[in-house]
């Protein structure tokens, strides 16, 4: 091989050793945008696919042309706006679903003395 492909390779493998980091990020935003379907808000997908894509660029355009980081960066701001875009929709579904109420802390107790025969308490 020659030495521009070995320095091709090395890039390569430095862009997928740290892009390796946002696969949970992206597996969660997959299920994270499936259920946000599957509640009838269509909207919000698309708004997350929108934020990440320009969140990316922004990135993508800060780390490489600004701090120089090269294929460094470009993995690195892919990684940044998978987790951004997973928080933001973590956001959404909560605005959606009211999780911001909170479960009383004894809500368990609750349910165990509703659904349990009485000769088990």
């Amino acid at each position: 091989m020659s030495a521009v492909s070995e320095a091709v390779l090395e890039q390569a493998r430095r862009f997928l050793e740290i892009r390796w980091l946002s696969a949970p990020a992206s597996l969660a935003n997959l299920v994270l945008l499936g259920w946000l379907l599957g509640v009838q808000y269509a909207r919000a997908p698309v708004i997350l696919l929108v934020v990440g894509n320009v969140l990316n660029i922004v990135l993508d355009l800060w780390l490489v042309m600004g701090l120089h980081m090269n294929v460094q960066g470009a993995a690195l701001a892919t990684v940044m706006a998978e987790y951004a875009t997973f928080f933001i929709g973590l956001l959404m579904a909560r605005r959606r679903t009211g999780a911001a109420r909170r479960i009383p802390v004894d809500a368990e107790k609750r349910l165990a003395r509703r659904y349990t025969p009485s000769a088990w308490r």
